[in-house]
Parts: structure tokens; sequence; C-alpha cells
């Protein structure tokens, strides 16, 4: 979680939100978040991340769950980024059979995921929320990148597995 929009913009007049961070509460349920992920997700290869502040603290937190795991800035996970410019970089490393987390931002994450399986409008498909984590398998099809979903975890679901009802 990133500090409230509003408030931030309120309190911090002429520092664009690209520089907005997590709060701290935000820190620690990513850390819950990702330390569960590694028991059904065990290992990720490379971390591509908006160079967004909030992005960035969020891809530390993967990284040091899953430690040596490099982080890459890639503009192409800037909320306003083209599906072309994701597609052309995931095709470039499609050769290394690579498990690859992208951290972005949620609403752009839903489009992209739209896009990835084949839907070529703004369909919301899959409905990312902060922290939540789709698995894909990623083929090459005539018409570029195609993947089959293979997992969708709400953060809500792994934060409270194990708690009583």
């Amino acid at each position: 979680k990133a500090f409230d929009r509003p408030q931030w913009q309120k309190e911090y007049k002429n520092v664009p939100d690209s520089e907005r961070p997590m709060t701290p509460k935000g820190k620690i349920e990513f850390t819950l978040f990702a330390q569960r992920l590694q028991h059904t997700i065990e290992t990720i290869d490379i971390i591509w991340s908006s160079p967004y502040v909030r992005t960035m603290q969020t891809a530390e937190i993967l990284a040091d769950i899953y430690p040596k795991t490099p982080i890459e800035q890639q503009s192409a996970l800037i909320h306003d980024a083209k599906w072309s410019s994701l597609e052309k970089l995931l095709l470039e490393d499609y050769k290394n059979k690579r498990t690859i987390a992208l951290v972005g931002h949620d609403s752009h994450l839903t489009y992209l995921c739209s896009k990835l399986m084949g839907y070529p409008k703004k369909d919301e498909i899959i409905v990312f929320k902060k922290g939540a984590c789709a698995l894909f398998d990623v083929k090459k099809s005539k018409d570029g990148l195609r993947g089959e979903l293979e997992a969708f975890i709400r953060p809500d679901f792994l934060l409270n597995l194990g708690k009583k009802p």
C-alpha cells in the first residue's frame, strides 16, 4: 500500500506521484504476502519493476524473500506504458525460459494480463488489486505472446491463510 494520494499531494505539492512511497503497514503486509507466496512459487529468476518508488520498494521486499534475485527497472511497467513495450521485452527474454516477477501498478497489470490472455481491448478479465499475483505459462504464437493463466492469488487470500474464521 502506498501513502494516500490526496494526502500525499496536499503535503508534497511539488513532488511527483512517482515518488510516493509505500506505507510502513504496506511494507509489513507485502513482506508477509511474499513469504507465503514463496510456498507457491519456489523460484523467481528476475524481478522487473516499474521505476516508481513504491514499486521498487515492493520489488526490493520480494528480492529479500527470494535471495539473489536481481531487480531490473522497466519503463514498460509504468502505469501508462503500451502493451507493445512489455511484449517486446518478454519476446526478447522468451528464449531464457525464466520466471519473471512483474511489479507494476494494479490497473496497468489488469490490462497487461488481459492482453496476454488474448483480449484485444481493455477488458478486465483479471482485476488486480494491490499485491495480487498471477502466474502465466507464456508461449509464442503467430500473434505475439499468449499466456495461459496457471494461478491468480489475491493478497487477502495469502494473508488470511492459516487464520481461524
